[in-house]
């Protein structure tokens, strides 16, 4: 698989660029990295001498929950973000802690009202820092949104821009990041 050069940054070139689709894919990045480190330091913290057998049990047990959901997105190669014709799909939350069922959630343009950019800043506990987009749904509550951070997958905002231009001409797009 090719990668080509554009703005300083590598794009990933398997899905060519077309107007009617846009999506992004997990990939393996410092967050991602982060989380597999931590889980196999963890798992290997359980075998140190004179540790009981409960604690090891547990202690494996968060290890595994740090890197089994970060293996099983990037080797499956899950979606984390795609708009199409049909409406938007969210990949599984991933951080600051993986979702327990690695499902997807999608959102057709007629539930859409606003997709909103933006960022949170340090000292921040929760949400944690870092870029998100939410997904502002007509169907929800007045202030509810489905959002994710964008932890190990990047957006390309024009190419967002150019698929709800086409899609979803009345749905805003905020950026304020």
């Amino acid at each position: 698989m090719g990668t080509a050069q554009t703005d300083g940054r590598a794009a990933h070139q398997r899905m060519p660029p077309e107007p009617g689709c846009y999506e992004e894919r997990y990939r393996l990045n410092w967050a991602a990295a982060t989380m597999i480190t931590l889980g196999l330091l963890l798992i290997a913290a359980s075998f140190v001498p004179g540790t009981k057998i409960f604690e090891r049990a547990v202690i494996i047990a968060l290890g595994g929950y740090c890197v089994l959901p970060q293996l099983i997105v990037l080797a499956r190669r899950k979606i984390a973000f795609r708009a199409d014709r049909a409406g938007v799909t969210l990949g599984p939350a991933m951080f600051p802690f993986p979702s327990l069922t690695l499902a997807d959630e999608f959102i057709p343009w007629a539930d859409i009202k606003e997709i909103s950019l933006y960022r949170v800043r340090f000292p921040s506990r929760y949400p944690p820092a870092g870029q998100y987009i939410a997904v502002w749904s007509r169907a929800r509550a007045p202030a509810a949104a489905a959002s994710r951070l964008m932890g190990n997958w990047r957006l390309d905002r024009e190419r967002l821009a150019a698929v709800i231009a086409l899609a979803a001409p009345r749905v805003r797009l905020a950026d304020t990041r």
